[in-house]
């Protein structure tokens, strides 16, 4: 595959910086996945370009069915769009569906510049409980995708589940001999306040403590990543960008969309005169 370009913003006829940030993840009906981080993109001043790795069939309560996208096809879609805009400054990778489009992942984002950073929020399991990786599956991303990404986002279930993936009892020390930027999430967790651990190289960076709002959530994993990824295009330092989208995250969730469903929707998309 021909190799991407360093990504920069694009200025506009108006003088205004546009990033433009590569989304990549699964279709969702009810409005995470893809949806969240092209919302989220646009929120946050970025232009987002997307590759749909599945199709789910799914609300906010259940997941029927995933159909991932064949590979040839994503990496066809990489192909031009990468001829066309050479200007990617962030990638943000989501729903991985299987082994075949994990490893035609890790083959795009090799061809991505080293300026352009990668956020991966490794989705196992969708918000209803729904398991999206099996343990094949957490092997290969573990192996090949992880080692790619510049900051990963995994909730402490997540880590954990790594975690044995990789042979390990526990996850602490999984998570110490981790290079580069790991956000650990604690929203799952059962404390009255939510914190967040941001790791580098194995130890603790920065921490995080959140109010816990009540209701129950879908897609709050795929703005925050979107979040971090749309700050780091801005040119934010990882820290800055985390704190930063953790700070954007937190308000949408706040004052979340309530279609009266199993669970809310963040906010990403303010109001307009209505």
């Amino acid at each position: 595959m021909g190799g991407a370009r360093p990504g920069v913003a694009v200025l506009t006829r108006h003088g205004r910086f546009t990033p433009l940030v590569l989304a990549i993840g699964g279709h969702d009906p009810s409005g995470a996945g893809i949806q969240a981080d092209i919302e989220t993109a646009a929120a946050l001043g970025c232009h987002a370009a997307t590759l749909v790795t599945c199709q789910t069939t799914q609300n906010t309560e259940h997941v029927a069915d995933v159909i991932p996208t064949p590979v040839a096809t994503l990496l066809a879609q990489f192909e031009l769009l990468v001829a066309d805009w050479s200007a990617i400054a962030c990638c943000k990778i989501g729903l991985v569906p299987s082994v075949d489009v994990a490893r035609g992942l890790a083959c795009l984002i090799r061809e991505l510049p080293p300026t352009c950073a990668v956020i991966f929020d490794p989705v196992i399991a969708a918000g209803s409980g729904a398991t999206f990786m099996d343990e094949a599956l957490r092997r290969v991303v573990l192996d090949e995708l992880w080692p790619l990404a510049t900051v990963r986002t995994p909730n402490l279930h997540e880590a954990a589940a790594f975690a044995a993936a990789a042979g390990e009892r526990a996850v602490e020390p999984w998570l110490a001999r981790q290079k580069g930027w790991v956000l650990v999430k604690g929203a799952d967790a059962a404390t009255t306040e939510v914190h967040h651990r941001l790791e580098h190289d194995g130890r603790e960076y920065a921490s995080f403590t959140w109010p816990r709002l009540p209701g129950r959530y879908h897609g709050t994993g795929c703005t925050l990543a979107s979040g971090i990824a749309a700050y780091v295009a801005h040119g934010c330092t990882t820290a800055v960008a985390v704190a930063a989208a953790l700070d954007f995250t937190w308000k949408c969730l706040d004052d979340p969309l309530d279609f009266g469903g199993a669970q809310c929707l963040p906010r990403r998309v303010r109001r307009g005169p209505w």
